[in-house]
């Protein structure tokens, strides 16, 4: 994963001389500026993500139970999932407790030093922590 990653970082580099040069070159013309980069980050953005949680699922870093931001699993998934559990401890006569937490808007609340450390437990190479390190400076 880490080396795919690298490659597209170092495409990225490329990616954004070209959309400078267009953008520059439209300037020049009676057209009117219409801004690529929004454009092209989301799709920098979906391709490190895919390839990150690839490379997540490959290596079975994602907890089994985790319903968020994975494929065929969504808050339905996961009600059926402790509803199921929850009948299973009552037909075997056991207690059953829950703690409900609301984490709207949790990964603002993440420390990005925290989540680069454990990028990097992950074992993500140097010009992908940086890249990632760049990303989350601009979101602050």
């Amino acid at each position: 994963m880490t080396k795919k990653l690298s490659s597209l970082l170092d495409n990225i580099h490329v990616l954004l001389k070209l959309t400078c040069y267009i953008t520059k070159r439209l300037t020049h013309t009676v057209l009117p500026v219409v801004s690529v980069l929004p454009v092209l980050s989301k799709v920098i953005e979906r391709h490190v993500h895919d390839s990150l949680y690839s490379c997540l699922c490959v290596n079975n870093l994602i907890y089994y139970k985790q319903s968020g931001f994975r494929k065929r699993h969504s808050t339905e998934t996961a009600l059926i999932g402790i509803i199921d559990e929850l009948l299973f401890n009552l037909d075997s006569d056991r207690a059953s407790g829950m703690i409900l937490i609301d984490y709207c808007k949790a990964f603002d609340m993440v420390d990005h030093s925290v989540l680069l450390q454990e990028l990097q437990a992950y074992r993500l190479d140097n010009k992908s922590l940086i890249w990632f390190r760049s990303y989350l400076n601009e979101r602050r």
